[in-house]
């Protein structure tokens, strides 16, 4: 995480359009944890930690296979290009893997132990329905196919934020999304800025959820 830098991202990569994530969700999405920054870029301290690791007999050096979906997002092949960089520059081997959507997606799913599953999972998250619950069943729960990841504490917390009050289930899902990002279950990189293209012949403002309803839409002619 440290080995990415991220504002330059958003700067060169993106026109500027998004800003550094410190979670897989945007303020606007209940349970979005405000006391959650993202990771300062600093070279030296990803270097320092993976020798620190190679020193506890981790294979550092093992080739870790990166799965990502062409297309995915605007730019996408520039991005995955910089964080392998960013990676080998402090010790890991990183290996990008194209694959097209299906390929993607039986990497996403697969839970046969016969499989093998990527070791890293390139993936933009939309979350439309306005809630982190949504996002955190997906990738963060034990047994849902699509997740890396299990923490019996996280596990706990979603289950139990399905039964709470409003406020108290927003403040589960804070907790979870800060026991997630303790762990390094992900590493976020940036949220985009969605762009629109609006004719001047009508009347219409972009909704949080970004869905299109022709009830929304007015003629200004």
């Amino acid at each position: 995480s440290y080995a990415v830098d991220r504002k330059s991202i958003v700067e060169n990569l993106n026109s500027g359009f998004g800003v550094p994530a410190a979670q897989s969700v945007a303020s606007f999405i209940v349970g979005y944890n405000p006391n959650l920054k993202p990771d300062p870029f600093d070279a030296e301290k990803a270097k320092s930690l993976v020798a620190a690791a190679k020193a506890d007999g981790i294979p550092v050096d093992r080739e870790l296979q990166m799965t990502w979906l062409t297309g995915r997002f605007p730019r996408v092949s520039e991005f995955v290009e910089y964080v392998t960089d960013a990676w080998k520059k402090v010790g890991l081997n990183v290996k990008p893997i194209s694959r097209d959507m299906q390929g993607w997606r039986d990497a996403m799913n697969t839970k046969d132990p016969a499989d093998k599953r990527a070791d890293l999972w390139l993936n933009n998250h939309g979350n439309e329905s306005g809630d982190s619950g949504t996002s955190l069943l997906q990738y963060f729960t034990c047994k849902e196919t699509r997740s890396f990841y299990c923490n019996e504490k996280a596990d706990k917390l979603y289950k139990d934020s399905t039964t709470a009050s409003f406020d108290d289930r927003a403040k589960m899902l804070q907790e979870m999304w800060a026991v997630v990002t303790e762990d390094v279950a992900v590493v976020n990189m940036f949220h985009q800025q969605v762009l629109w293209g609006v004719t001047p012949r009508i009347k219409w403002e972009p909704r949080p959820d970004v869905l299109v309803k022709f009830k929304d839409i007015t003629l200004t002619q």
